[in-house]
């Protein structure tokens, strides 16, 4: 019996755990699209702070020194001015989350390949972008190293300009453009749609949504349908 229960396949529980977010700036594209509950949301983005930050210490402590290097800060190119580095970080950014955004759709891309599309779309824009900024397109990527390299105070303005900021607005205006334009479904977008088994959706009974109601009138669609 024992033998049969080692040779059985495990059941694989194919529902997705978190989405793979691992970056800030496809979190806030999410809460944006109302995907996410601003309290999961804020929880999300600590975690990757955390992730960020406990990568680039395992690295400063193991690694020797001469071989650490930037432990993965990433600075823009002399070829380049900083207002258009931020622009680079901000059409970057733009078209990673656009991608997400539609990849992750259940009314669009190929299923149970979204994170091909998603991986390909982020190499592709990567292979445009590094020789410019670094194609960072995540925060995390550059406050966590220089937080622990404890950069100069004059290098904090262009990073709050390029990688905090840059990457950010891109997230928000392509989850924008992406709702709002693009997306024909848009209600099916909303955290309301993961309440399987209840037609009606009551905000009350979400611990993890504090946000606004919606001001479509979807839902009042619902409640007349009844």
């Amino acid at each position: 019996m024992l033998y049969l229960i080692c040779l059985s396949p495990p059941r694989v529980n194919l529902v997705p755990v978190s989405g793979a977010h691992m970056n800030p700036a496809v979190t806030v594209a999410f809460l944006v699209t109302r995907q996410v509950g601003l309290v999961k949301g804020l929880f999300y983005i600590m975690v990757q702070f955390v992730g960020g930050f406990t990568a680039v210490l395992l690295l400063h402590g193991f690694l020797p020194l001469q071989i650490q290097g930037k432990l993965g800060y990433t600075s823009p190119s002399s070829l380049v001015t900083y207002h258009q580095a931020f622009g680079m970080e901000l059409l970057t950014t733009f078209l990673f989350v656009f991608a997400f955004l539609a990849s992750t759709d259940k009314h669009r891309g190929l299923p149970k390949s979204q994170a091909l599309q998603i991986g390909l779309a982020y190499c592709l824009v990567t292979l445009w972008g590094f020789s410019f900024t670094g194609a960072n397109m995540n925060p995390v990527r550059t406050v966590a190293p220089a937080i622990v390299l404890n950069v100069p105070d004059s290098l904090w303005l262009p990073i709050l300009e390029i990688y905090i900021a840059g990457p950010l607005l891109g997230s928000i205006a392509s989850a924008l453009i992406y709702r709002y334009i693009f997306n024909m479904h848009r209600e099916s977008l909303d955290v309301t749609e993961s309440h399987q088994g209840s037609s009606i959706y009551d905000p009350e009974m979400d611990p993890n949504l504090v946000t606004l109601q919606r001001i479509t009138p979807y839902r009042g669609k619902m409640v007349s349908e009844m």
